[in-house]
């Protein structure tokens, strides 16, 4: 009804919010902080990220995106790294991660390479997408430092002093 009798409110009502969160980010983050610090436990708030992580569990990235435009994504960009610039400083985030450290390798520890990717969907066709996005400047990298002569030195170093290389090569030269 608001939208239909005044189009131009909702605008500046959301654009007046986001503006209220970015300029207070620092002051929501540390009064979440405290609240969270004083109303859960350690045990809780691990929880909670479990809960909300099995919650996502079935949803693909374009189900949780249905309904956001560019501006929505913009925003909730900004907002999500100015709050990952402080958060990941934080004692929680240290813990958060070496839960999940630990829970990854008590899950994962001894699976096979095949079977990890496979329980997390990642495809053949989906590894060399991405090599061949990164392989060539991550060569270059090595090249430039001189890496990657040796890395071929010490891959090839067996062969050349074999026995039979080297006898081969003599009848050559």
């Amino acid at each position: 009804m608001v939208n239909f009798t005044a189009p131009k409110l909702t605008g500046a009502v959301e654009n007046n919010v986001r503006s209220y969160i970015s300029n207070n980010l620092n002051f929501l983050l540390d009064e979440s902080k405290l609240f969270l610090a004083e109303s859960l436990t350690v045990d809780e708030m691990k929880s909670s990220a479990m809960d909300f992580f099995e919650m996502l569990d079935d949803e693909t990235l374009s189900e949780l995106q249905a309904g956001l435009d560019s501006d929505n994504v913009r925003g909730f960009i900004l907002l999500g790294f100015e709050f990952w610039l402080h958060f990941r400083e934080t004692h929680y985030f240290r813990s958060a991660c070496d839960l999940m450290v630990d829970f990854f390798f008590k899950k994962y520890g001894n699976t096979k390479l095949a079977v990890l990717l496979d329980n997390l969907e990642i495809t053949q066709q989906q590894l060399i997408k991405e090599a061949g996005a990164f392989a060539p400047r991550i060569l270059n990298t090595l090249k430039r430092s001189g890496q990657l002569e040796g890395l071929i030195r010490r891959r090839l170093d067996s062969f050349y002093s074999s026995t039979t290389a080297l006898e081969y090569l003599k009848t050559v030269v």
